[in-house]
C-alpha cells in the first residue's frame, strides 16, 4: 500500500506466494544450503531475506541472517546476486524506501498512510518500519471500532473483540449464540472492509476456533476481494 509497487499489487492480487518464490530462487542459487525446499525452510526465508529486505536491511545483515538461518556461511556474491533479482522484482518498493528516507531526513519524521507520525531519531529499519506496521496497526483498530458499534448497537456483544495481539483479534462466542457461521461473516466482513483510498490490495483474514488458544483449528481464510 506504501509504495503501490505495480509488480507487488499484482502478486498479491494473485496470491502470489513471495516466500516460497524467493526460497526456491535461494536454493537454486545455493543448492547445498538446504535438503528441501519444504515449509520449515520457506518460513526462514520469509523472516530473514523477505521480510527484512522490505524493512530496510542491507545486503550485509539479509547474508548474516542466511547465515544464521541455514547454519552455514551464506556466500555474499551470491546473496548479492539473489538481492540484486529481488530488487529489480520490486523495483517500486526500493524507489518507495529511498523516498520515504530522503524525506525523514529532510522533516525529521516518518508518518503512516493515514497521518501519523513517528519522529527522530529513527534507525532506517525503524523509519520504514513506521508507515508498514502503523498503517496495519490503523487498519485493525478501525475494524475494532466498528465491531465494537455493531455489537453496541445490535447487542451481540460476543462480535466485540476482547483481546488486540498485533494483528490477532480474539472473540469469546458463547455456544448460546447459535448461528457461528454468522457471526464469524459478520466479523470477517467488517475486518476485510476498509474505507480508505490507499487500500489497494486485498486484504486477507484467517480464522481459528477453539476452546482455548492452545486448542485452536482453522476454520477458513477469506480475502476482500472474494466477499
Amino acid at each position: 500500500m506504501c509504495s503501490r509497487d505495480e509488480n507487488y499489487v499484482k502478486a498479491l492480487k494473485d496470491n502470489y506466494d513471495t516466500h516460497m518464490v524467493w526460497a526456491k530462487r535461494l536454493a537454486e542459487l545455493v543448492p547445498d544450503c538446504t535438503t528441501r525446499v519444504d515449509a520449515k525452510f520457506r518460513s526462514m526465508v520469509k523472516n530473514k531475506l523477505v521480510f527484512p529486505s522490505f524493512f530496510g536491511a542491507s545486503i550485509e545483515s539479509v547474508t548474516a541472517y542466511l547465515s544464521d538461518g541455514t547454519g552455514r556461511q551464506m556466500p555474499g556474491d551470491k546473496v548479492g546476486q539473489l538481492m540484486d533479482e529481488f530488487w529489480q522484482t520490486f523495483s517500486g518498493v526500493k524507489r518507495w524506501q529511498e523516498w520515504l528516507m530522503k524525506g525523514y531526513y529532510k522533516d525529521g519524521y516518518v508518518s503512516t498512510l493515514s497521518g501519523r507520525r513517528r519522529r527522530y531519531p529513527l534507525s532506517r529499519n525503524e523509519a520504514i518500519n513506521h508507515p508498514v506496521q502503523g498503517t496495519a496497526a490503523e487498519l485493525v483498530c478501525d475494524a475494532m471500532v466498528r465491531l465494537s458499534y455493531h455489537a453496541a448497537t445490535t447487542g451481540e456483544w460476543h462480535a466485540h473483540p476482547v483481546l488486540n495481539i498485533h494483528d490477532d483479534l480474539t472473540f469469546v462466542v458463547p455456544d448460546n449464540v447459535g448461528d457461528l457461521e454468522r457471526c464469524i461473516s459478520v466479523i470477517v466482513k467488517e475486518m476485510l472492509t476498509f474505507d480508505f483510498a490507499w487500500v489497494n490490495v486485498p486484504l486477507a483474514c484467517e480464522v481459528s476456533i477453539g476452546p482455548n488458544w492452545c486448542d485452536l483449528e482453522k476454520f477458513g481464510e477469506f480475502w476482500s476481494h472474494k466477499l
